[in-house]
């Protein structure tokens, strides 16, 4: 196939972004499979490496993911020992999901494996980087309910 010829003429701005969300998805997880993690896990690392300690609820909404399927990546990081459940001193009523010591480690590979899939996608954008960026705010700030942690 002729690589000028646009294989994505007519379709929809939806269709084109659940072609890339599919592609940035299958390469994230290529990128993370030397690291025994999926996209969930890698971005829950990354939370509380950046934001500390959050509970459940918190890392759902911030993630924007189904509760459940937060529960289970949580429950997958607890069982290989990179996130533990702590009593929230705020709130006797609820926990507090922290990185341990190895999950500290794993997650700044997660950084540097989300470093390297950013710099392959920037190096693609080249100069339309910075407004495929702002493309991108705009939609998730106009499209995104706050309300709804059905998505994942």
């Amino acid at each position: 196939m002729d690589p000028s010829t646009n294989v994505h003429a007519g379709r929809s701005t939806y269709e084109r972004y659940i072609m890339l969300r599919r592609v940035l998805h299958r390469r994230a997880c290529q990128a993370l499979a030397p690291l025994d993690l999926g996209g969930q896990q890698a971005a829950l690392l990354h939370l509380l490496l950046n934001h500390g300690p959050a509970c459940q609820a918190e890392v759902a909404r911030t993630l924007v993911h189904d509760p459940a399927a937060t529960a289970k990546a949580i429950d997958s990081l607890i069982k290989l020992g990179y996130v533990e459940r702590k009593d929230d001193p705020k709130d006797r009523r609820r926990w507090l999901i922290t990185l341990s010591p190895v999950g500290r480690k794993m997650a700044l590979r997660v950084v540097d494996v989300l470093q390297a899939l950013t710099a392959e996608v920037d190096a693609a954008l080249g100069s339309d980087t910075a407004s495929f960026n702002a493309s991108i705010d705009k939609l998730t700030q106009a499209l995104h309910n706050p309300n709804d942690t059905r998505i994942s």
